[in-house]
């Protein structure tokens, strides 16, 4: 159902955007050039408008513990291939069930998981191409635009929401088809779709409100640690091939299957 009347904002300007992000973290422009490694000046001139080159966008995302993909959609610069994902998910929903499966996961077993993904080799994957291209959002719309580009950077494919559904509370539970409606500028950002985003996204509220230009609900629950911790899972796989990605699955499912058998034994079993 859409909203009658709605319209879609309009993504802020970099320097309203970034203004934002600083100053959900308290930070200011010395603070920011410092951890960024960039001239104060340059800082200062981003937040009077000035455009950001890749090497900034870049720095400043990890400054700012960001998924670098998603500052240079928020710039509104086309994003490296090498920060996208290297190729299509599995029908099977692969990318999915690693983050259900770690969800069930404690700290120890999830942090054994991104561990294991650092240790990959990426083979013979040409870092140079990926399957998403700008042309497979055109149909999105004003903010809509950039949650469509952020679900596409952690390789979240529409069909695959329901299956993540879990993650979140059920005060924040976002339906495959409210997310194609948000993406496509039908409806309004509400604070618990804000909320529901931000953990399958494994990014904070408050930064994916301020870039929507939406409202954050005051006295709803937290996301999970664990549920983001598990979504967060997802960036670190979308440069693998499938078959490095599948072992990830295969393990993922064996220590949450030793888990859920451990968590259930009785003491004399």
């Amino acid at each position: 159902m859409t909203d009658r009347g709605f319209v879609v904002p309009e993504p802020l300007p970099f320097a309203a955007a970034l203004t934002r992000l600083l100053a959900n973290r308290s930070l200011d422009v010395s603070d920011l050039a410092r951890s960024a490694g960039l001239r104060t000046d340059r800082v200062a001139a981003l937040l009077a408008g000035a455009t950001p080159d890749a090497w900034q966008l870049r720095h400043m995302a990890a400054a700012l513990h960001l998924h670098a993909a998603d500052l240079f959609a928020i710039a509104g610069r086309p994003v490296p291939a090498d920060l996208l994902p290297l190729e299509r998910p599995h029908p099977s929903r692969t990318f999915a069930d690693i983050a259900m499966d770690a969800h069930q996961l404690d700290d120890a077993g999830r942090d054994e998981v991104r561990a294991f993904i650092h240790a990959l080799p990426t083979g013979t994957a040409d870092l140079t191409r990926s399957w998403v291209t700008d042309r497979r959002h055109d149909r999105f719309r004003g903010v809509g635009g950039l949650v469509g580009r952020f679900l596409a950077h952690r390789n979240i494919l529409s069909n695959q929401v329901r299956c993540l559904a879990h993650l979140t509370h059920a005060d924040m539970y976002v339906s495959q088809s409210t997310i194609y409606m948000l993406t496509v500028g039908r409806v309004p950002y509400r604070p618990r779709y804000v909320l529901g985003l931000a953990t399958l996204l494994a990014m904070r509220a408050d930064d994916l409100a301020a870039v929507l230009r939406a409202p954050l609900p005051t006295g709803s629950p937290a996301p999970c640690r664990h549920a983001l911790d598990a979504a967060a899972l997802l960036p670190l796989l979308v440069r693998y091939p499938a078959a490095q990605v599948a072992k990830v699955a295969d393990l993922t499912r064996r220590l949450t299957e030793d888990h859920n058998r451990a968590a259930h034994r009785y003491p004399w079993a």
